[in-house]
């Protein structure tokens, strides 16, 4: 009797070893992937950021701050990191914009701006065709990170809360990004000066309760740029 007591607790032992061993080899497969995502996601950011003179710190700047915002206004820790990674492929659609659009020095004309708009549409058909939850939610970003809260952005025009979460979130800090630094068709702006402007744009441009969580968090998507300063390609 104890011998077969002891062998049925050798047995239930090396099962539970067996599963133990299996859930560690799922969690370091699961981290791997997660890992590869990123990776993946991050360099198709930089692919299309790097056909400009800037360098494509830009997306992981947004990437960053869109994390800090989505946690400020209340989502989980692992949704925020989740958009956050999708918003390194907002401008994946500049694939398709020639480069003399992109890199051009100056304002662009009424027809090479519409050319322009087209990256949205393109970066939601590029993503839209992957499959899985972090490139779905890509494709809206992609989509709709150029939408206004009062209806007058582009590509389709949608208002207000038809807008998704996670592009009214990239919106603002986008925009943000983009004044801080200098560009081929412009000089960064001074912090006071993009203070006021994104002051002037809640209700209009920018969702108002996500504007007041970011102005009221201003030093923290301040440090986060500094933290990952342009570096000129030569």
């Amino acid at each position: 009797m104890r011998r077969k007591v002891a062998s049925q607790t050798e047995a239930l032992t090396a099962q539970l070893d067996r599963s133990e061993r299996a859930e560690r080899e799922v969690i370091r497969l699961n981290s791997e992937l997660r890992r590869t995502q990123r990776e993946i996601a991050f360099t198709l950011g930089e692919v299309i950021e790097n056909r400009s003179k800037e360098t494509a710190n830009h997306v992981r700047r947004v990437a960053a701050m869109t994390e800090s915002l989505a946690f400020m206004r209340g989502l989980t820790v692992d949704e925020s990191r989740r958009i956050a990674l999708a918003s390194s492929m907002h401008d994946i659609g500049k694939i398709g914009i020639p480069d003399r659009i992109l890199s051009k020095p100056g304002p662009l004309s009424e027809e090479e701006f519409e050319l322009m708009k087209e990256h949205t549409v393109l970066g939601y058909e590029i993503l839209s065709r992957t499959g899985g939850p972090l490139f779905g939610i890509a494709a809206r970003i992609a989509h709709e990170h150029h939408e206004r809260w009062d209806g007058k952005g582009y590509p389709r025009g949608i208002a207000g809360e038809d807008i998704s979460i996670e592009a009214r979130i990239v919106a603002i800090v986008d925009v943000f990004d983009a004044l801080s630094h200098k560009r081929v068709y412009k000089e960064a702006w001074p912090a006071q000066r993009i203070l006021d402007l994104i002051s002037e744009e809640r209700s209009s441009h920018f969702d108002p309760s996500l504007t007041d969580l970011f102005l009221a968090n201003f030093s923290v998507f301040s440090e986060i740029c500094e933290s990952m300063p342009d570096k000129t390609r030569t």
